[in-house]
């Protein structure tokens, strides 16, 4: 989505993540502490562009991405009270949801319902691709890649 447009690649779910930021920028103070780690991070990048080791434009894809999930994330722990039971439960919750929808994924490419797993058909989006693989469909869920979703669920997978 906006390929090319933008300096980043852009998802349809960095919606919420976006509007949520902003109404957490109003209702809770900047968390300074999330500096100690872009900091570093923006100096020794602008640093290899200066040598020549990477440009301004990639710099900002990956150090705006870091910098927008660090401190969302850290906006989410303190609307939690950073209580880690309540958060991990909501994850729970997420990740079942998307296990059943990777078993529909996976059910529907065994008996060849195309629509049940090339979800193309649906979401036009600029990294929603099969990825064959293996035995068979390398499963990815609600996830662009299926690394993405191994990640995510892996968690879970052993709760």
């Amino acid at each position: 989505m906006f390929k090319g447009v933008l300096p980043f690649e852009f998802y349809p779910g960095y919606i919420p993540m976006i509007i949520l930021l902003f109404i957490f920028i109003f209702k809770y103070k900047f968390p300074i502490q999330t500096l100690y780690i872009i900091l570093p991070l923006l100096i020794t990048g602008l640093l290899n562009v200066y040598l020549d080791n990477n440009t301004v434009a990639n710099l900002l894809k990956i150090l705006v991405n870091i910098a927008i999930n660090l401190i969302f994330y850290r906006y989410v722990m303190h609307y939690y009270d950073y209580d880690i039971k309540r958060i991990f439960s909501i994850y729970l919750k997420f990740a079942f949801v998307v296990a059943l929808l990777g078993l529909v994924q996976w059910i529907s490419y065994l008996i060849k319902f195309t629509p049940g797993y090339d979800w193309r058909t649906f979401f036009t989006l600029n990294k929603w691709m099969l990825s064959p693989g293996g035995i068979g469909l390398r499963i990815n869920s609600t996830f662009s890649e299926p690394s993405y979703f191994g990640t995510t669920m892996a968690p879970a997978f052993f709760i």
